[in-house]
């Protein structure tokens, strides 16, 4: 009758996992001492328990586990260190390039908001052509890639009115706001039914007869 294979898993039972531990612990140490013997090396056993966090080791080879551990400790201060450097070095290196990055996108973002510095005086601008021209620069801007609007919030179209003659000033202005827009809206339209009226004088008629009092008053009358 063979025996019964032993599945690997954790034992339940505590009082178990102390004995297995210590039976297979010095199982690990006799395959440590008879594979030193074969092959000429030498082996360091170290193992730690759950239950009390004590060290375990045992130590197999021509030298005293002393110096081995040592050796040991040594070699991996060693390679720790060349590899924390390592890795400073190329984490220094990402970095630098994150930052190069982050300068080149904000250069970016400053030269397509210089176009925009009127934006704020809007009653500086002289012409329609300028107005265009900050306009189209903000919807420029405003159509940039979605990594920039992240990073970025839209800004405003500015709100202005189209540019109006003043009768009384004979010159171009622009309203600030809609009070203003009607008065010169308004006084407009009478410059041009004053301008109408004066091109008509004096006005078209029918025959006297049609025309009332007040009207042959003003004007007279006349006879076709």
């Amino acid at each position: 009758m063979g025996r019964r294979k032993i599945s690997i898993e954790k034992l339940d039972s505590a009082s178990q996992r102390k004995v297995t531990y210590h039976h297979r612990y010095n199982g690990i140490c006799k395959k440590a001492r008879e594979l030193s013997i074969m092959s000429d090396v030498s082996i360091l056993v170290v193992a730690k328990t759950t239950d009390t966090g004590r060290y375990n080791a045992c130590f197999e080879g021509d030298r005293s586990s002393r110096d081995f551990i040592l050796q040991f400790l040594n070699e991996s201060n060693e390679i720790k260190a060349k590899s924390m450097h390592s890795t400073g070095e190329e984490n220094n290196a990402k970095h630098l390039e994150n930052l190069k990055r982050q300068v080149a996108e904000i250069e970016d973002r400053l030269d397509r908001l210089r176009p925009l510095q009127k934006i704020n005086q809007l009653q500086k601008i002289e012409s329609l052509e300028e107005l265009h021209e900050m306009e189209k620069s903000i919807r420029d801007f405003n159509s940039t890639s979605s990594e920039d609007k992240k990073m970025t919030r839209e800004l405003p179209l500015p709100v202005y009115e189209p540019i109006v003659p003043d009768p009384s000033l004979h010159q171009w202005q622009m309203p600030m706001n809609r009070q203003d827009w009607e008065a010169a809206e308004y006084q407009a339209a009478e410059y041009q039914a004053d301008v109408y009226r004066a091109a008509q004088w004096p006005p078209p008629r029918a025959h006297d007869h049609e025309a009332g009092p007040s009207y042959q008053q003003e004007f007279g009358t006349h006879t076709p």
